[in-house]
């Protein structure tokens, strides 16, 4: 089996979509990434931008059954319908529509989450505007694009919602100006670019890809190791550690805090390869101080029933009604329960070392 890229191309419906340079390079860089192309997940880039051509139900679905749906737009699902006279839409229903659908409530309690109430000053004229933190474990943000906090108000430019085996992926992307400015020649701001967007699409992906892996054991070490990192040009020696929310060295690649991982907030997870696996080191950002270690190990890749398969990319650019389509109907599966959390990797369980394996029930 292989990773199967859907790349939707665009109809007459499309509007307010990320620049075409910037999806080519998403597109080859899901292709040509070796940690993900021999990997049986599905991922939909929605090129038509704020229409999508699928219900919400259609989006949660797919999500659900482990198929990742990235968008580059400007107000996600701001147009579902077409008619007579054009787009038709509900601004402010859609996307809260999918935001219940993947049972992720977004902490705000004075109405839905918008796109469109940017405070002054933001780099983007749309971007995801909730009242409260969004409180969901599943959701994730792009620590690295613009956010904002504006009274009650909380702006996000780029965010991932994972749920159940898969993910919803969205960061600001827009080809022309909004309203009456684009009549007067104003140019639109294209959004987070390739190199900002790529290494957090490619983290939730990858993150898609652990949860299928098999937690070994967990090691809580007692009182925690601090990790002294190499200084460049100095041989051996060692120097004290930078510290700080995803600054900490030499503990592995800075994956994003805790609570993102089914973990305390309060802490940091960072990802080591093994020759069999991954280990998860949970840190302490103000000391980097290892304070919990998790190992997994990674499954074998499935290569289908027929003999002398290889990986590879599946790899697909076609419009609604296309046999890639048929991906939003992923079935969902039940079972898949361990001590730790799988669709996360990362749980506190309390002190010594635990030998832990797969076991049945619901997850």
């Amino acid at each position: 089996m292989a990773l199967q890229i859907t790349m939707f191309q665009r109809t007459i419906y499309a509007d307010h979509y990320a620049p075409p340079s910037e999806w080519s390079q998403l597109y080859y860089a899901l292709q040509n990434d070796p940690s993900l192309n021999s990997q049986n997940i599905q991922v939909i880039l929605n090129d038509e931008g704020e229409y999508t051509g699928y219900t919400y139900e259609d989006i949660a679905t797919f999500v659900a059954g482990g198929g990742v749906w990235i968008d580059g737009c400007g107000w996600p699902m701001a147009t579902t319908n077409t008619g007579p006279f054009g787009q038709l839409g509900d601004f402010p229903a859609n996307f809260d529509h999918l935001v219940e659908a993947l049972n992720s409530p977004m902490g705000y309690n004075e109405g839905p989450p918008s796109f469109s109430a940017v405070p002054q000053g933001f780099p983007y004229p749309r971007s995801l505007v909730v009242t409260g933190q969004p409180e969901s474990k599943g959701f994730v943000v792009n620590q690295n694009a613009p956010q904002a906090q504006d009274g009650n108000n909380y702006v996000y430019s780029s965010f991932a919602i994972k749920y159940q085996k898969g993910a919803y992926i969205y960061a600001f992307g827009n080809d022309n100006a909004y309203g009456s400015a684009q009549f007067f020649g104003v140019n639109a701001n294209p959004g987070v670019p390739f190199s900002t967007y790529w290494p957090f699409v490619q983290s939730i992906v990858q993150s898609i890809v652990d949860s299928y892996c098999t937690p070994v054991s967990v090691q809580v070490l007692s009182g925690g190791t601090s990790s002294p990192t190499q200084t460049p040009g100095s041989g051996s020696s060692t120097s004290s550690p930078t510290s700080g929310r995803g600054l900490c060295v030499g503990v592995g690649s800075y994956m994003g805090p805790g609570n993102d991982f089914g973990s305390s907030a309060e802490y940091d997870v960072y990802k080591v390869d093994t020759s069999t696996g991954y280990i998860y080191n949970l840190v302490d950002p103000s000391t980097c101080t290892v304070v919990h270690q998790f190992s997994h190990t990674t499954s074998p890749t499935s290569t289908g029933a027929s003999s002398g398969s290889s990986g590879g990319v599946s790899v697909s650019q076609g419009g609604k009604g296309t046999s890639t389509a048929s991906a939003a109907t992923v079935a969902l599966t039940s079972g898949e329960k361990t001590a730790l959390l799988i669709a996360g990797g990362v749980a506190v369980a309390g002190v010594g070392y635990y030998l832990l394996t797969r076991g049945g029930g619901e997850r």
